[in-house]
């Protein structure tokens, strides 16, 4: 086949042809991906409750065995419920964050707690904050109010609450995460659980228990596992 065959000239040419018709599709799915609402990777993003969602959030929960290294468990799709009987040293007093995505609906309200330790009051915080700056525990007695994010008095669960359907009603988040401290004041070993909660009215929730913490000593390095009692 020669230099100027017509075979050769009509190849060339496809191709040409095909690479132009690429990159114009290419182009054109950047102007549509433009036109279309994003997905929620912000957290600062709210999105619309939905109460016929059916599945369960997703809940991660890490647990912060010196300032800045965690371990961390993740509840499986396709269950509510995660027990993951897992034990670690730590340093006192130690951070914990859980974690809640739920694209669907949005997360309406999460928590951590122990019934081994009280959450330090003043390291509590929820990113994004909630709009409203107070909650109750128990909606037939509004007239105890706590901060949110926050614990009711004598608790030993901090929680913060994004939407609950009153008025105001406040906005869920597609992600959304709550922090608090723990200090051991003594105490050997201490249990960790969370929950999360979605706008739906079914299958709203998520939740972790079984998580142990025991505090780290010359013999038990931070992160190192540990025997859950």
């Amino acid at each position: 086949m020669t230099a100027n065959d017509p075979k050769r000239t009509f190849a060339s040419a496809m191709t040409r042809e095909s690479a132009i018709r690429a990159r114009a599709l290419f182009a054109l799915a950047l102007v549509l991906t433009g036109c279309n609402p994003p997905l929620v990777y912000d957290p600062q993003q709210p999105i619309a409750p939905n109460i016929n969602d059916r599945s369960a959030p997703d809940l991660e929960l890490r647990v912060y065995y010196n300032a800045t290294r965690f371990d961390s468990v993740v509840k499986p799709t396709e269950a509510f419920f995660f027990a993951p009987y897992r034990c670690i040293y730590v340093s006192n007093p130690f951070r914990v964050v859980v974690a809640g995505t739920d694209l669907d609906g949005g997360i309406s309200y999460l928590n951590i707690g122990s019934p081994d330790l009280v959450p330090t009051a003043g390291a509590i915080i929820a990113t994004p904050l909630p709009d409203v700056p107070t909650q109750v525990d128990d909606p037939s007695s509004p007239n105890v109010t706590y901060p949110n994010p926050g614990m009711s008095p004598g608790s030993h669960t901090a929680e913060v609450r994004y939407y609950t359907g009153g008025s105001p009603p406040g906005r869920p988040f597609g992600l959304a995460t709550l922090q608090v401290s723990f200090d051991f004041g003594g105490k050997s070993v201490a249990g960790i659980s969370a929950r999360v909660e979605n706008t739906s009215v079914s299958a709203s929730t998520s939740a972790v228990d079984g998580y142990f913490v025991r505090p780290a000593d010359a013999a038990h390095v931070p992160g190192s596992a540990c025997t859950p009692p």
